[in-house]
């Protein structure tokens, strides 16, 4: 199996599962936001492998990779990167509880204000 066989089959797939699921969810902000953890991911990640590559921690056999690479880390894991980020955020959205700050904004506040319930009202009936 290569490297974008795997990617295909294990983290697209469920990218696009998880992608139809919380469709209702996905906003702008999600929209907004997404690119720029990608591009953290990226810049965090991609120096990081390039230099455990280099020591020979790990490794991508000829054949199973599409051959192209960015320093020494080839564009297949790059694109592991920006998958991975792209299901993490999917997965959270998954998971918060429905009315919780999501991509769609912050969440409205539920309780009242303190001219509401009394505080800052001293003195006054």
């Amino acid at each position: 199996m290569t490297y974008a066989q795997f990617l295909l089959t294990f983290v697209l797939v469920p990218v696009g599962v998880l992608a139809f699921a919380v469709r209702r969810r996905v906003g702008r902000w999600w929209f907004r936001g997404l690119p720029v953890v990608i591009f953290l991911a990226v810049t965090y990640t991609g120096p990081w492998d390039h230099f455990i590559i280099s020591e020979g921690v790990w490794g991508y056999p000829p054949g199973r990779i599409w051959g192209p690479t960015i320093g020494l880390v080839p564009l297949e894991e790059y694109g592991f990167f920006v998958l991975q980020t792209t299901f993490t955020s999917l997965l959270l959205l998954l998971f918060l509880p429905a009315g919780h700050a999501t991509a769609q904004g912050p969440a409205p506040q539920s309780h009242p204000s303190p001219s509401a319930s009394g505080v800052g009202n001293r003195g006054q009936k």
